[in-house]
């Protein structure tokens, strides 16, 4: 997806390459699966996205930048919404320190249904964390239009886009749900 990097209406990307960091403004989070520099993470506000599968096959995971995203992918999907909502409250009370950079990103793909969606959703909100809360925190990817209407009417106003098609059709359910959506035009 080809855009102008403008900080109105996008807050963060998704980087696989850290080296390009420099052409992207400073306001923008920068969320990505390696760590960053020290030179880059003093200067930029970043987040290392930790895949939570990872965490719970007991892979030892150091944490050692301020803000972390926790990504669960499919398989956090095919468990019961209450044990994942629970052993992610638990590491993130052991093992982060900043609650308020902690993010968690629900990085579905679209074959995973919009109820199991809105069942971990549901759950993660109910938990208890310091800071602010979890809604706040939450990404969710859109997939599919379904998910999209049906998250942001709990509360969500995170997305994670990666084509065309799904910027347009999160502008429209946002428009449609009163909300205001904003982008700045080149």
């Amino acid at each position: 997806m080809e855009r102008y990097w403008k900080s109105s209406g996008a807050q963060g990307l998704i980087v696989k390459e850290i080296k390009n960091i420099e052409e992207i403004p400073t306001e923008f989070r920068i969320f990505s699966y390696k760590t960053a520099p020290r030179d880059i993470e003093r200067n930029r506000r970043f987040s290392r996205v930790v895949p939570f599968q990872q965490i719970e096959n007991g892979e030892d995971i150091v944490f050692e930048n301020k803000s972390i995203t926790f990504a669960l992918d499919d398989a956090c999907f095919a468990e019961e919404p209450i044990m994942i909502a629970t052993n992610l409250a638990r590491i993130i009370d052991e093992k982060t320190t900043a609650q308020d950079e902690t993010f968690i990103w629900l990085s579905q793909s679209p074959t995973v249904d919009t109820d199991q969606v809105l069942s971990l959703c549901e759950e993660l909100m109910y938990l208890d964390l310091p800071g602010s809360p979890v809604k706040a925190r939450l990404l969710v990817n859109a997939t599919e239009e379904e998910v999209v209407d049906e998250v942001m009417l709990l509360g969500v106003n995170k997305f994670v886009v990666s084509q065309e098609e799904q910027f347009e059709f999160v502008k429209y359910i946002v428009e449609r749900q009163g909300k205001t959506f904003v982008e700045s035009n080149p």
